[in-house]
């Protein structure tokens, strides 16, 4: 008599290769805050472009504040701009993600960067994005204001 179908045995050690298979790729996988910092350090860089942006098409100053905890954009007067995703005028840092170094940075209106002091920025100006297992670096070209 031929049986069709698995056996008891047969459908036991599937069961078995199945976990170790499946234990073996949880471990692989990075942690959540690998994609924290990469995924913010691109959010602070959209709003990096969005504040040299509004710069440029308002044709007045606006600068980004960048904070220990938190970054909001700011017209020439101080006041803040609500956020257009998130309608909200301060964007607060995930937990467990730090911005360095705490700094206001300014465009004009044709997309150059100066510093709290209106001076130009004469080098390469660095803001770094990390996590507990990854660092990100965002840098600011000091002539034309470029975000990368």
């Amino acid at each position: 008599m031929r049986k069709y179908g698995f056996m008891l045995i047969e459908l036991v050690i599937l069961l078995i290769v199945m976990s170790v298979l499946a234990v073996s790729m949880i471990v692989q996988m990075p942690s959540v805050n690998l994609y924290q910092a990469y995924n913010f350090s691109n959010v602070l860089l959209y709003d990096l472009n969005l504040t040299r942006v509004l710069s440029m098409s308002q044709n007045q100053r606006y600068r980004i504040v960048i904070g220990a905890s938190s970054y909001q954009i700011q017209d020439q007067n101080g006041v803040p701009v609500v956020h257009p995703e998130l309608n909200s005028s301060v964007i607060n840092y995930p937990t467990g993600v730090n911005v360095t170094p705490a700094m206001t940075l300014i465009f004009d209106s044709l997309g150059q960067p100066y510093d709290t002091t209106s001076t130009a920025l004469a080098t390469m100006t660095t803001i770094t994005v990390s996590s507990s297992s990854t660092t990100q670096a965002l840098s600011i070209s000091p002539q034309t204001g470029f975000i990368q």
